[in-house]
């Protein structure tokens, strides 16, 4: 019985030890020299939005928000509020970009959910898609994720964030929204 319980536990050291060997044979394959080594380094600029998009699918029930950029992004961020009581923050993630940092795609879905307890943040929203008064924005970050590069605003008085949260001010207003 003794020599049977020890058969797992040699293969299981023997597995870590070929994942310690073969992570240092393949590691230096998979690392190239940063771009500014090769002579290729990518500025840094700030990014604007050259296309956003706002919208809701009754059907689906879902939100969906996409941005493009003339440049690489730090990711972006869309906020949702119809009081600035309750603000829902979802991260804009970046789904691809130019190799040669002069573009950005960012998207996100948001379920909606019923109860806003259910609300999972980056997956899910409470506001439903004929929601009164909702307003938002949608911004991206400079590349290093510091200052927000450039939004748009969209919604019933967007003006209203001024008051709600004077760091997520936006005077640019998207145009009407997609459904």
């Amino acid at each position: 019985m003794l020599g049977n319980d020890l058969v797992p536990q040699r293969c299981t050291a023997q597995i870590r030890i070929f994942r310690v060997c073969a992570v240092l044979v393949f590691a230096p394959a998979c690392t190239g020299a940063p771009a500014e080594e090769t002579g290729t380094a990518i500025e840094a600029t700030l990014p604007s939005l050259t296309a956003a998009t706002v919208g809701c699918d009754v059907a689906a029930a879902e939100w969906r928000f996409t941005a493009t950029t003339d440049a690489w992004t730090g990711n972006g961020q869309v906020l949702l509020s119809t009081d600035g009581a309750y603000v829902e923050k979802h991260t804009l993630y970046s789904q691809s970009a130019a190799a040669d940092g002069s573009a950005d795609s960012l998207a996100l879905t948001l379920d909606i959910e019923s109860d806003w307890r259910d609300v999972v943040i980056g997956s899910s929203t409470a506001f439903n898609c004929n929601e009164a008064d909702l307003t938002g924005i949608l911004r991206v970050w400079s590349r290093d994720g510091t200052e927000q590069a450039d939004c748009r605003a969209f919604g019933v008085s967007p003006e209203r964030w001024d008051t709600w949260d004077a760091g997520a001010r936006c005077a640019t207003l998207l145009d009407a929204p997609a459904d």
